[in-house]
C-alpha cells in the first residue's frame, strides 16, 4: 500500500508538471500613472517595460512580428524622419535588415493610402504606430477590421492624425493628438502645423509600449493611464465633443508645449 501510494503521488506530480510546463505563461506587468493603476497583457520576453538596447538587440527580429510605423503628414520631412530611425534601428532594428521596424513614408514610398492594407496582410505584423494619419487611413483599417470580422489582431496607436477624427476612433486603439484651437479648425491649418518637441519622445514610448502589448487595448477606464504613460509628464485627458460635451471613449488631447520642431 505504501508503494502504491507513492507511486500515485509521483504520477499526480508528473502530470502537473507536463501540463503546466508546455502551458505558455502569460504575464501581467502593472504601470502605475498618475491617473490610474493599469494591467496590461505583456509578451514572455519582456519582463521590464524600461527596455535597454541590449535587451531588445536579442529580440529584434521580424519572425516575432513587425511593428509598422507609418510616417504621414507632419513626420515624414528628411530630419525627423532618420532621427527616429536611427533610434529604433539602434533599439529594434529595421525590417530591410532582419529587424522589426518596418518604416513606410507616406506619400514617398506608399503613393496612395490604400495601398497600406496590402502591406500589412502581407506581413507578419505585431502593431501598428501611425504618426499623422492621411486623408483615408481610417478606411484602410475598417476594411482590416471587416477581414477580420471586426477586430484587428494586433494593436493600432494613432498619434497625432490628419485624418477624420471619428474615422480614426472608430479603427484605432487610441487616437492621441494635441489641443486644438478654434483658428486650427481647417485640415490645411493642421497639415501645416508645427510638430511639438516633445514628439519624438512621445513616438519612441508608444513603439516601445507597441513591442510589449500582446493584444489590441480595450476602451476601458485604464485606457488613459496607457496613454499617460505614453506622453509622460505632461497632462492627457479625454478629447469632448464640443456639441455634445460627451467625453470619447479612445481619444486624448494634450497640450502643446512652447517649443516646437519644423
Amino acid at each position: 500500500m505504501g508503494i502504491n501510494r507513492k507511486f500515485l503521488t509521483f504520477a499526480i506530480f508528473a502530470v502537473l508538471f507536463s501540463i503546466t510546463g508546455c502551458k505558455k505563461e502569460t504575464k501581467i506587468k502593472t504601470y502605475v500613472s498618475s491617473a490610474e493603476t493599469l494591467n496590461i497583457k505583456v509578451r514572455p520576453t519582456k519582463p521590464d517595460q524600461v527596455v535597454s538596447a541590449k535587451d531588445v538587440k536579442s529580440h529584434g527580429h521580424a519572425e516575432d512580428g513587425e511593428i509598422c510605423v507609418l510616417f504621414g503628414y507632419g513626420f515624414n520631412s528628411e530630419n525627423f524622419y532618420s532621427q527616429i530611425i536611427r533610434n529604433l534601428d539602434s533599439l529594434y532594428g529595421l525590417e530591410s535588415n532582419g529587424g522589426m521596424i518596418l518604416p513606410v513614408i507616406f506619400p514617398d514610398e506608399m503613393k496612395k493610402i490604400s495601398l497600406l492594407g496590402e502591406t500589412l496582410n502581407s506581413r507578419n505584423i505585431r502593431a501598428v504606430v501611425i504618426l499623422g494619419a492621411p486623408e483615408g487611413t481610417n478606411y484602410v483599417f475598417a476594411k482590416l477590421q471587416d477581414e477580420y470580422d471586426g477586430r484587428i489582431p494586433y494593436p493600432v496607436f494613432s498619434l497625432f492624425p490628419q485624418d477624420d477624427i471619428l474615422g480614426q476612433e472608430s479603427t484605432c486603439d487610441f487616437v492621441l493628438e494635441y489641443e486644438h484651437k478654434v483658428e486650427e479648425e481647417s485640415m490645411e491649418e493642421q497639415i501645416l502645423q508645427q510638430i511639438d518637441s516633445d514628439a519624438s519622445e512621445i513616438i519612441m514610448r508608444a513603439i516601445s509600449f507597441a513591442v510589449n502589448c500582446e493584444e489590441p487595448l480595450a476602451p476601458d477606464s485604464s485606457l488613459i493611464g496607457f496613454v499617460q504613460k505614453i506622453v509622460g509628464s505632461r497632462k492627457v485627458i479625454r478629447y469632448t465633443d464640443s456639441e455634445t460635451l460627451i467625453p470619447a471613449s479612445n481619444h486624448f488631447v494634450i497640450e502643446r508645449s512652447e517649443g516646437s520642431e519644423s
